[in-house]
């Protein structure tokens, strides 16, 4: 599927060491495969993919963001097992960054 390549293509960039250019690739398949219906199985992989590099490059706030995003998509798409474990993986992922994050400074996610 030329949807699953694109993503992994993405990720061999940042793998790379081209971070802010994935980051933008990311953004911007993201931003593509929110209107494109067939696309939505993949749309939580890619947030997810976001919420790790913005979590690595130090943009905590928001790599929780993309994972919130992330969890929206699973909810709205109905939570069979599989993708009842990837939200509770993600929820604590989240959490983790924001505690510790909290810790020096005050963010709310609602």
């Amino acid at each position: 599927d030329i949807m699953e390549q694109t993503l992994n293509e993405i990720d061999d960039k940042f793998q790379s060491g081209k971070y802010t250019e994935a980051i933008t690739d990311m953004q911007e398949f993201i931003d593509k495969m929110q209107t494109e219906e067939s696309a939505k199985p993949l749309l939580y992989k890619a947030f997810d993919h976001l919420g790790r590099y913005l979590n690595f490059m130090g943009k905590h706030v928001e790599a929780v963001q993309a994972w919130e995003d992330g969890l929206k998509v699973l909810e709205d798409s109905g939570l069979d097992s599989d993708k009842l474990i990837n939200w509770i993986h993600t929820a604590i992922q989240a959490a983790r960054i924001t505690h510790r994050q909290g810790k020096n400074q005050e963010i709310f996610v609602t």
